[in-house]
């Protein structure tokens, strides 16, 4: 099956860009031996935001999750808190340039044919050079292969 879904940053819509640069990880943790880690990258496709065109993309690295198996992840919900711990742990959302998240959280809603749905919240940095900086809500449902 094909990658689908959207991002919504402050009210603008972005689709998801099938590409092979949109995916969901699953790696063997190294921290708790038998576990799995879950982290993706999702790339949306140009469209209008705030008078200019532009093509989103966020990278959420590895999370510990504690599961054994992929379909345990099923409902088991995943976030940073702080801008501090976001870019200590490197996930970034690009608009302009790359920048850290305020905050997220995301959630395994689902499995199916090789793909993981993905629910996704939380405030980006859309701004980073501006004085204050500037920061939307983003949201997010999509479809991403394992």
């Amino acid at each position: 099956m094909e990658q689908s879904g959207q991002l919504i940053l402050n009210g603008a819509v972005f689709a998801l860009e099938s590409s092979s640069d949109t995916k969901c990880y699953l790696f063997d943790s190294d921290e708790d031996e038998g576990t799995l880690t879950i982290g993706f990258d999702a790339c949306f496709r140009k469209a209008l935001y705030q008078g200019e065109w532009v093509s989103p993309s966020i990278c959420i690295n590895a999370h510990e999750t504690g599961k054994t198996s992929v379909q345990a992840l099923i409902g088991c919900t995943y976030r940073a808190d702080s801008l501090e711990e976001t870019t200590a742990r490197e996930d970034t959302f690009y608009l302009y340039e790359h920048e850290p998240l305020v905050n997220y959280q995301f959630t395994i809603a689902g499995l199916s044919e090789g793909r993981v749905h993905v629910l996704l919240e939380g405030i980006a940095i859309t701004d980073g050079y501006s004085s204050p900086r500037k920061s939307s809500p983003f949201s997010g449902d999509f479809w991403l292969p394992l």
